[in-house]
């Protein structure tokens, strides 16, 4: 009998081999340079996750209201249908960020875009953050929220000679 399959077999055995070392080779390449292309920093997110945690603790903080204990939440949304309350938001605040910042802390929180600054703010500019949250009001209409416990207060004289942080 005569072997005719005999070279083709090894041939294709050996091809075999130098097919899987190629391909290994090749998948090696890839990734080591794919590795190096997708390193990612990700320090400049933890501010926005202190600032967001901090905004949710003010949203939780309960206080009392014509006798009735409710969190800052609840008292925005009473805030934003009745404007009465607006004082008692006012006051309600100022208090937060004396116990939690202290008084001299010059802190920002908008609602819809209307700006409420603690006392340490007072004669000095300071912007409205983008909006953190929004939280559903009475009328089912969101409301949006954000807070900034240390909001860049800036006097007048400092924006007249220039001095403005970039």
């Amino acid at each position: 009998m005569r072997n005719k399959g005999f070279l083709t077999t090894s041939l294709a055995t050996v091809m075999l081999y130098f097919g899987v070392v190629l391909l290994i080779i090749v998948f090696f390449f890839i990734f080591k340079l794919s590795k190096e292309d997708t390193t990612v920093r990700i320090d400049s997110y933890a501010s926005d996750t202190d600032k967001n945690y901090r905004l949710l603790n003010f949203m939780r903080t309960q206080i009392e209201v014509d006798g009735t204990m409710m969190n800052m939440a609840e008292l925005i949304a009473l805030y934003k249908e009745d404007d009465s309350k607006k004082g008692i938001f006012k006051q309600n605040l100022d208090q937060f960020i004396k116990d939690f910042y202290g008084e001299e802390k010059c802190s920002v929180v908008c609602i819809d875009g209307e700006k409420f600054s603690s006392a340490g703010c007072k004669g000095r500019l300071h912007a409205c953050p983008s909006e953190s949250i929004k939280i559903p009001s009475y009328s089912g209409k969101p409301i949006g929220i954000s807070f900034n416990p240390d909001a860049l207060a800036l006097s007048y004289a400092d924006i007249r000679v220039g001095r403005v942080p970039k």
